[in-house]
């Protein structure tokens, strides 16, 4: 999948702009254990300009994903804003930038793909252990029901911890011998 931009006015022109907005079709995405499907494209708006040493990307975009809430294993939805930065130099010209600096090639025909960086930027703002509501239940450990939608009755005891002994360890202000 690329999204490929015409961009040979914008070269011809030192700090020259340009507006973009558009969509991407994007693929499931697999984080750990968690999978995010998208509702649907997602939209970008950019503004790409010619700095002379290459072409700077920079705008947002948006995104809603379906996923599973880890707390209490129901489906949820949820939107995504993200900061797009994305820079493309010519060919021959990337070993003048430091090993850390993330560059995109400007192809012969003077187009650029920014796929890659509206979807980087997407990605890194996934959410490692999503839930659907910050004050989410969960489940039950004992029953498996569903604590949001009613209180199972269930006991909550929690097993003996091997730690416990320790508890009534005291330790003296004095050094150990």
């Amino acid at each position: 999948m690329a999204y490929k931009v015409e961009i040979r006015s914008l070269l011809e022109s030192l700090s020259a702009s340009r507006d973009l907005s558009g969509s991407i079709d994007a693929p499931d995405v697999e984080l750990g254990e968690q999978i995010y499907r998208f509702d649907g494209p997602v939209a970008f708006d950019l503004t790409l300009t010619n700095t002379g040493a290459g072409v700077v990307a920079s705008g947002t975009a948006k995104a809603r994903v379906l996923t599973t809430c880890v707390r209490c294993l129901c489906d949820t939805c949820i939107p995504l804003e993200a900061e797009v930065e994305g820079f493309y130099v010519r060919p021959g010209h990337d070993d003048e930038f430091p090993e850390e600096q993330e560059v995109e090639l400007i192809s012969d025909d003077s187009n650029i793909d920014i796929e890659p960086a509206v979807m980087a930027s997407v990605v890194v703002e996934l959410p490692f252990a999503p839930v659907h509501d910050p004050d989410c239940k969960g489940i039950c450990p004992v029953c498996g029901g569903d604590l949001n939608a009613t209180d199972c009755g269930c006991s909550q005891e929690s097993a003996p911890s091997p730690f416990d002994a320790l508890k009534d360890l005291h330790v003296s202000d004095g050094p150990v011998s």
